[in-house]
């Protein structure tokens, strides 16, 4: 499945303010846990101020 989400980086490198954009996971933990996961993420510090970043994340069954 496909999961967009959008967060901002403030000057410090860290997320803040993520969300789900668009999701076709209908998965609410899974959501969190990967929300989760970028505010933890230590991002070079943007120049000229805070920047807003929107990312696909596609998932797909393992076939082990």
């Amino acid at each position: 499945g496909n999961l967009q989400i959008k967060w901002m980086i403030n000057p410090g490198g860290r997320a803040s303010g993520t969300n789900v954009v668009q999701s076709s996971l209908n998965d609410q933990k899974v959501h969190d846990c990967v929300m989760g996961v970028i505010k933890t993420i230590a991002f070079p510090s943007p120049k000229g101020g805070p920047a807003t970043v929107s990312y696909p994340f596609n998932f797909q069954s393992s076939s082990l």
